[in-house]
């Protein structure tokens, strides 16, 4: 055989196995067209059973100061309020919804990456990144009646922090911590409130990564809580991922009922979470890369 011919025989030969390998992966894709998905892709959810239209929300535009919005609460005793603290300064700051502005401060502490709030109703509670708990009684204007609470909980990094009436106990989840990464958990704390101010932890819980993959499965394999408040009516703990753009609800034990994705063009980076008595639910969202941070008012459906 000539050189000219060998040259054209493995050349056909080519094509040929080329050719065949199309075909394979084409009947191969035909018989299981989810063998491979594009990164990114999302898959339908059913809303229907979500008690909230989150693209139907009234918006607040919070003042540059609040762009770092970070946790949110509110207060039945105080009507068309919101107080809230972000993420650089150790400020109260209380927003009137009604006038749409920030209607008071207080400095409970220096700088620093303050991210959850909540309240029992006679105190305030600030979460730090840390795990640190800054608490200190409503209405109070003297930094010498706040109390830090170092080393209750392990190192990690926190986000979420939310006071259960029911319990009377503060709930805290790890956004970041190390024993939660083998085991594809998030981990809670459940704390007791003393009579004379202290904290202690009373359990644990944990929050089960592959529950809320069975319901998403373009879910991640953490998840990195950023805000959390319970249902004032139903035995549910609402929980945003702002890292997974996505809301949980779960049951009181904690397991995984509902996953809702969030629309960015609504929510840039929701970190903030809470209820009111006529069970509207707020979501405050940083400004990111928008012009201004927002809270959302939006009611139940029906």
């Amino acid at each position: 055989m000539t050189t000219s011919n060998l040259k054209w025989s493995t050349k056909r030969l080519r094509i040929f196995l080329c050719l065949t390998f199309g075909i394979v992966i084409n009947s191969l894709w035909a018989c299981n067209p989810n063998a491979t998905k594009q990164e990114g892709a999302t898959v339908e959810q059913d809303t229907s059973q979500f008690s909230y239209a989150l693209t139907s929300g009234e918006a607040f535009t919070m003042p540059a100061v609040l762009d770092e919005i970070s946790g949110i609460t509110y207060l039945a005793t105080f009507p068309h309020t919101i107080f809230a603290v972000q993420d650089e300064e150790g400020i109260l700051f209380t927003f009137d919804l009604k006038k749409g502005e920030v209607i008071g401060e207080f400095k409970f502490a220096g700088r620093g990456d303050y991210e959850g709030i909540a309240s029992d109703g006679t105190h305030f509670f600030v979460l730090k990144s840390n795990g640190d708990i800054y608490s200190f009684p409503i209405g109070a204007t003297d930094k010498s009646a706040v109390k830090q609470h170092n080393a209750l909980l392990p190192n990690g990094e926190y986000e979420s922090m939310a006071y259960d009436t029911q319990t009377k106990k503060l709930h805290v989840l790890c956004k970041s911590c190390k024993d939660d990464k083998k085991a594809k958990t998030t981990t809670g704390y459940q704390l007791n409130l003393s009579s004379d101010g202290a904290l202690s932890v009373e359990k644990t819980f944990v929050i089960n990564i592959d529950e809320i993959k069975q319901l998403d499965k373009t879910m991640g394999k953490s998840f990195k809580a950023s805000a959390m408040a319970k249902h004032p009516t139903k035995e549910e703990w609402y929980i945003i991922s702002s890292v997974d753009r996505a809301l949980i609800v779960t049951n009181k034990d904690f397991s995984v009922q509902q996953v809702i994705r969030f629309e960015r063009d609504t929510f840039e980076q929701p970190e903030g979470l809470t209820f009111d008595e006529q069970l509207n639910l707020y979501i405050s969202s940083e400004a990111g890369n928008k012009a201004e941070a927002k809270i959302y008012r939006i009611k139940p459906k029906g």
